[in-house]
């Protein structure tokens, strides 16, 4: 599908998985697109226990669940809760992972910071 359609299929998803196994330090430590484009379009989250900075992000502003592990129970016991309480709070909690998004990790949100830091390292070499 073209780029310009992904946000509006990923928003008609009820949770975003993410099952990257915590096998080393790029997965333990990375943001995956499909994490950053979940939280945009208002989609929870889950991902496994010891992805670092997802997990991070996730139980700190309420993005989703983080599942016990990479095995097929946890992440089915981790999804359980994420469509619960989407069955119990639904768009409410989309709409403030999605504004959540826009107002700390969008482009608008970091541009300035993002270009001061180039302009710092710039005018170091």
């Amino acid at each position: 599908m073209h780029q310009d359609e992904l946000a509006a299929w990923t928003a008609d998803a009820d949770v975003m998985l993410i099952p990257l196994p915590p096998i080393s330090a790029n997965q333990r430590d990375s943001t995956p697109n499909k994490f950053w484009e979940a939280l945009a379009a208002g989609v929870p989250v889950v991902v496994v226990h010891g992805l670092r900075e997802m997990e991070r992000l996730v139980a700190d502003l309420d993005l989703g669940v983080v599942a016990a592990s990479g095995e097929p129970g946890d992440l089915a016991a981790a999804l359980r809760i994420a469509l619960d309480r989407l069955t119990a709070d639904g768009q409410p909690w989309r709409d403030r992972i999605a504004a959540l998004s826009a107002e700390r990790f969008s482009w608008p949100a970091t541009a300035t910071g993002y270009r001061g830091l180039i302009r710092q390292l710039v005018t170091r070499t």
